[in-house]
């Protein structure tokens, strides 16, 4: 299985056990949120479009 977590701040311990990890280097939630919700769409577009094919 393929991990893929989103963190905020500096990713704390979760980055190490993920293959993949989004953090963002913030300390404000609400940027940490709206980058998480960016990349949220981003991959389904992704998958979407794969799908497609």
């Amino acid at each position: 299985m393929n991990v893929i977590s989103m963190t905020g701040n500096d990713g704390g311990i979760i980055k190490t056990l993920s293959d993949n990890n989004f953090n963002v280097e913030s300390k404000i939630t609400a940027r940490i949120q709206e980058f998480h919700i960016l990349a949220g769409h981003l991959i389904c577009d992704l998958v979407e479009n794969s799908l497609e094919r």
